[in-house]
């Protein structure tokens, strides 16, 4: 599949977005502009590629601060997930704290939703029950800033 780039376009294609539409770039055609099938999904690789680095420059930023753990941050995941929590920092308080400031995370996994206790998967991983029951999940998109 080919991805049609614009020569006038005014922004740099970033590595990390580049690698992973290098598979369209031979092959059959398709414009992420378009609406035709390799069109939507060249678009769908160009969404999850940024997404994907908004994700890893969050947990970038997350991670310069000792206290706070991401979870499986050099496992490979979906693109637009980031777990983590803070020692010593209850994650419903954090939740709502940061639902007052107009930033929407959850709790928990999404498979787990409304269950109390700590995750099965974190605590499957290794987590101390303490960290794992303050785990939160921030969960990004391609409307996502940085």
């Amino acid at each position: 599949m080919k991805l049609y780039l614009d020569y006038n376009a005014s922004s740099r294609l970033d590595t990390c977005v580049l690698d992973a539409v290098a598979e369209c770039l031979s092959g059959m055609a398709g414009n992420p502009s378009s609406t035709h099938q390799f069109g939507r999904a060249v678009r769908a690789r160009l969404d999850s590629a940024r997404t994907r680095r908004s994700r890893d420059c969050l947990e970038t930023g997350l991670l310069r601060y000792s206290e706070i753990s991401v979870f499986a941050s050099h496992a490979e995941r979906l693109a637009n997930t980031v777990q983590l929590a803070i020692a010593g920092i209850d994650g419903e308080a954090l939740l709502m704290q940061l639902d007052r400031a107009g930033i929407g995370v959850s709790s928990g996994s999404a498979c787990s939703s409304g269950k109390t206790g700590p995750s099965h998967v974190l605590m499957a991983m290794g987590v101390d029950a303490d960290l794992a029951r303050g785990a939160i999940r921030i969960s990004l998109g391609k409307d996502t800033r940085e």
